[in-house]
């Protein structure tokens, strides 16, 4: 054992990256993201491994994350959007710039040809917000869903702004989600490694 990782030395288990401690994490890190099952211990789920801790899984004040892979597909769809987004006013605040083709011919073209394929990027914005929709009803329970889809709803209303209003920022209307979930999911038990 050295700091906070264990490592199976045993020839069968020994391509297994050392997992974390106990005593490094705090049981509710532990037994949520399943170390457990890294140390010897047989729970049949987290819950398990929090009673037997004494700890009643009912009382954490958060999410339970039931589909780990939908809820990274759900924050990707996220970001996703959100630079799709991105993408769509840099585009727009190009074609708000004037300069006459004899002094720039190239690059209006360029900007011209960005332009023509513009439209398209806030409906695929929106198609990644309601994937994103689609996979956290199934990463987490369905008495969370209408919390979620309103903050994804309010979110999507700011896609909304107008460059002018937000050109000095970097528009993370979307991907500042992480944020919020994070402080809602079992996520906010979890160390920042």
């Amino acid at each position: 054992m050295s700091g906070c990782y264990v490592r199976d030395d045993s020839p069968t288990l020994q391509a297994r990256p050392p997992t974390y401690t106990e005593d490094c994490t705090g049981t509710i890190e532990y037994c949520l993201r399943g170390f457990y099952k890294h140390h010897g211990e047989d729970f049949a789920d987290a819950d398990a491994c929090l009673w037997s801790r004494g700890k009643d899984p009912k009382t954490l004040d958060a999410y339970r994350i039931l589909n780990n892979d939908d809820y990274r597909a759900g924050i990707r769809a996220l970001q996703q959007g959100n630079q799709i987004y991105n993408r769509y006013l840099l585009i727009t605040r190009l074609t708000d710039t004037h300069v006459a083709d004899d002094k720039d011919k190239e690059g209006n073209d360029i900007i011209n040809q960005l332009w023509w394929s513009n439209e398209r990027r806030v409906p695929l914005a929106r198609e990644s917000l309601d994937l994103a929709k689609r996979k956290f009803a199934t990463a987490f329970g369905p008495e969370f869903s209408g919390e979620i889809n309103q903050a994804i709803d309010d979110a999507r209303a700011k896609l909304n702004a107008a460059w002018t209003q937000v050109k000095e920022t970097n528009v993370n209307h979307i991907s500042d989600l992480y944020g919020w979930f994070r402080g809602k999911t079992e996520e906010k038990y979890y160390k920042s490694w």
